[in-house]
Protein backbone atom coordinates (compact mmCIF):
# COMPACT_ATOMS: atom_id res chain seq x y z
CA UNK A 1 0.00 0.00 0.00
CA UNK A 2 1.47 3.21 -0.99
CA UNK A 3 1.15 6.89 0.49
CA UNK A 4 -1.49 7.81 -2.37
CA UNK A 5 -3.92 4.53 -1.55
CA UNK A 6 -3.73 5.88 2.29
CA UNK A 7 -4.22 9.20 1.53
CA UNK A 8 -7.39 8.66 -0.56
CA UNK A 9 -8.75 6.64 2.16
CA UNK A 10 -8.02 9.24 5.17
CA UNK A 11 -9.70 11.79 2.34
CA UNK A 12 -12.98 9.40 2.34
CA UNK A 13 -12.96 9.22 6.18
CA UNK A 14 -12.86 13.15 6.09
CA UNK A 15 -15.29 13.68 3.53
CA UNK A 16 -18.24 11.97 5.10
CA UNK A 17 -17.20 11.63 9.26
CA UNK A 18 -18.94 15.49 9.09
CA UNK A 19 -22.10 14.50 7.43
CA UNK A 20 -22.34 11.56 9.91
CA UNK A 21 -21.75 13.67 12.66
CA UNK A 22 -18.75 11.61 13.58
CA UNK A 23 -16.40 14.76 14.04
CA UNK A 24 -16.78 13.68 17.91
CA UNK A 25 -14.76 10.47 17.09
CA UNK A 26 -10.84 10.23 16.75
CA UNK A 27 -10.93 7.58 13.77
CA UNK A 28 -7.53 5.82 13.31
CA UNK A 29 -7.13 4.24 10.21
CA UNK A 30 -4.93 1.33 9.71
CA UNK A 31 -3.90 -1.32 6.84
CA UNK A 32 -3.85 -4.89 7.40
CA UNK A 33 -1.47 -7.06 5.47
CA UNK A 34 -4.09 -10.19 5.35
CA UNK A 35 -7.74 -10.24 4.62
CA UNK A 36 -8.04 -11.70 8.32
CA UNK A 37 -7.79 -10.35 11.65
CA UNK A 38 -8.88 -10.61 14.63
CA UNK A 39 -12.38 -8.90 14.91
CA UNK A 40 -13.36 -10.40 11.42
CA UNK A 41 -14.77 -13.73 11.00
CA UNK A 42 -15.16 -13.62 7.27
CA UNK A 43 -11.95 -14.47 4.76
CA UNK A 44 -14.10 -11.97 2.47
CA UNK A 45 -14.03 -8.77 5.00
CA UNK A 46 -12.55 -5.28 3.11
CA UNK A 47 -12.86 -3.56 6.19
CA UNK A 48 -13.12 -3.59 9.65
CA UNK A 49 -14.22 -1.55 12.34
CA UNK A 50 -14.15 -1.47 16.61
CA UNK A 51 -14.94 1.54 18.92
CA UNK A 52 -14.44 2.35 22.07
CA UNK A 53 -17.83 5.01 22.27
CA UNK A 54 -16.77 6.08 26.29
CA UNK A 55 -13.88 7.70 24.23
CA UNK A 56 -15.43 8.69 21.27
CA UNK A 57 -12.65 6.39 19.81
CA UNK A 58 -12.63 4.08 16.51
CA UNK A 59 -10.17 1.82 14.49
CA UNK A 60 -10.94 0.92 11.28
CA UNK A 61 -8.90 -1.51 9.30
CA UNK A 62 -8.73 -1.39 6.06
CA UNK A 63 -8.02 -5.49 4.45
CA UNK A 64 -5.70 -6.03 0.70
CA UNK A 65 -9.12 -7.33 -0.88
CA UNK A 66 -10.71 -3.44 -0.04
CA UNK A 67 -8.12 -1.99 -3.02
CA UNK A 68 -9.55 -4.68 -5.85
CA UNK A 69 -12.62 -2.65 -6.00
CA UNK A 70 -13.39 0.66 -7.68
CA UNK A 71 -13.51 3.81 -6.71
CA UNK A 72 -17.18 3.88 -5.66
CA UNK A 73 -17.29 0.62 -4.29
CA UNK A 74 -14.61 2.04 -1.66
CA UNK A 75 -15.87 4.76 -0.97
CA UNK A 76 -19.16 2.71 -0.28
CA UNK A 77 -17.11 0.42 2.07
CA UNK A 78 -15.70 3.44 3.90
CA UNK A 79 -19.28 4.90 4.44
CA UNK A 80 -20.00 1.82 5.92
CA UNK A 81 -17.61 1.08 8.29
CA UNK A 82 -18.04 4.92 9.46
CA UNK A 83 -21.52 3.48 10.33
CA UNK A 84 -20.39 0.61 12.22
CA UNK A 85 -19.39 3.41 14.30
CA UNK A 86 -22.94 4.65 15.24
CA UNK A 87 -24.41 1.27 15.22
CA UNK A 88 -21.50 -0.45 17.51
CA UNK A 89 -22.96 0.58 20.43
CA UNK A 90 -26.67 -1.15 19.98
CA UNK A 91 -24.40 -4.49 18.62
CA UNK A 92 -22.45 -4.42 21.64
CA UNK A 93 -25.80 -4.40 24.17
CA UNK A 94 -27.10 -7.11 21.87
CA UNK A 95 -23.82 -9.20 22.25
CA UNK A 96 -23.62 -8.91 26.12
CA UNK A 97 -27.14 -10.32 26.12
CA UNK A 98 -25.79 -13.42 24.11
CA UNK A 99 -22.92 -13.92 26.91
CA UNK A 100 -25.15 -13.87 29.38
CA UNK A 101 -24.48 -9.98 30.56
CA UNK A 102 -27.49 -8.22 32.35
CA UNK A 103 -28.91 -5.28 30.44
CA UNK A 104 -31.85 -3.04 32.20
CA UNK A 105 -34.52 -1.44 30.33
CA UNK A 106 -33.35 1.89 30.66
CA UNK A 107 -30.08 1.42 29.49
CA UNK A 108 -31.23 -0.21 26.54
CA UNK A 109 -33.67 2.63 25.89
CA UNK A 110 -31.01 5.14 25.91
CA UNK A 111 -29.13 3.48 23.45
CA UNK A 112 -32.20 3.24 20.66
CA UNK A 113 -32.91 6.75 21.36
CA UNK A 114 -29.31 7.58 20.37
CA UNK A 115 -28.73 5.95 17.64
CA UNK A 116 -32.24 7.16 16.50
CA UNK A 117 -31.39 10.67 17.18
CA UNK A 118 -27.90 10.69 15.29
CA UNK A 119 -29.93 8.71 12.60
CA UNK A 120 -32.39 11.40 12.76
CA UNK A 121 -29.74 14.23 12.37
CA UNK A 122 -27.95 12.93 9.75
CA UNK A 123 -31.47 12.50 7.74
CA UNK A 124 -32.48 16.26 8.49
CA UNK A 125 -28.77 17.17 7.36
CA UNK A 126 -29.40 15.44 4.07
CA UNK A 127 -33.18 18.04 3.44
CA UNK A 128 -30.90 21.02 4.02
CA UNK A 129 -28.61 20.13 0.78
Amino acid sequence: MNDKQKKSVADLVRKHRSNLFLDLYRINIGYNETDTCDQCDDINTLACTTTDDRYYSADIKIHPKFWLQNEFDREQTIIHELFHIITSPTSLIALDLLDGKHRIKDQITTEEERMTEHLTRIYSYSLKK
